[in-house]
């Protein structure tokens, strides 16, 4: 019950994930997360928030995605917390993966209408490829365009930009605008030869 031991109990369930053994990363974080160290010496606002964010990510893993949004949506509903964003998208994914599209949106917006979340390299574009994504199936093709070309054109070199381009053309297509639709997918295959390439 010390401060070391919350630490601890952090690093150790941080391997246990990386090597996708969830079951004993839950048990040490959940107790991380409940202990009450001795002393003044509390944790870290921030240590606590990136437990939260780690035991979400693995109740995920396990398809407990209820359990997950509530730690997700902890972190995302403290704005003071440096993991807001990574809690915002994370809740964004889960309600994905729950297949509740318009709480998925209404988590992932942020990071197209708020100047704090907007330039996040890592984060922000992927965040966007999601919107884009869940405003697709909702069929609302012009917003979802707006999302994939804010992604191709604030973030170049992001490792998902040709998916952006891919769903730019997508949204185009459904929406019934071939011609700039082609555009988007040639932009795709001039840059890459994978199974998007062949796609578009």
């Amino acid at each position: 019950d010390t401060l070391l031991s919350v630490d601890a109990r952090f690093e150790l369930a941080e391997l246990f994930a990386e090597r996708e053994e969830h079951d004993p990363a839950i048990k040490l974080l959940k107790e991380a997360n409940d202990l009450e160290p001795r002393g003044d010496r509390l944790p870290s606002a921030e240590l606590m928030d990136r437990i939260r964010i780690r035991l979400g990510t693995c109740l995920a893993a396990k398809k407990d995605l209820d359990a997950a949004l509530g730690y997700f949506e902890a972190v995302a509903n403290n704005p003071k917390s440096p993991l807001a964003a990574q809690g915002l998208y994370r809740a964004g994914e889960a309600h994905l993966a729950k297949g509740d599209t318009a709480k998925a949106i209404e988590r992932l917006g942020p990071f197209r209408d708020r100047g704090e979340y907007q330039n996040l390299p890592g984060l922000t574009d992927r965040a966007l490829l999601r919107l884009g994504y869940a405003l697709g199936l909702e069929k609302k093709w012009d917003a979802s365009r707006q999302a994939y070309e804010t992604l191709a054109a604030r973030f170049g070199n992001s490792p998902w930009v040709n998916d952006a381009r891919y769903g730019a053309g997508w949204a185009l297509q459904n929406a019934g605008q071939f011609d700039p639709a082609v555009g988007w997918y040639n932009q795709v295959v001039a840059a890459t030869t994978t199974e998007l390439a062949a796609r578009a």
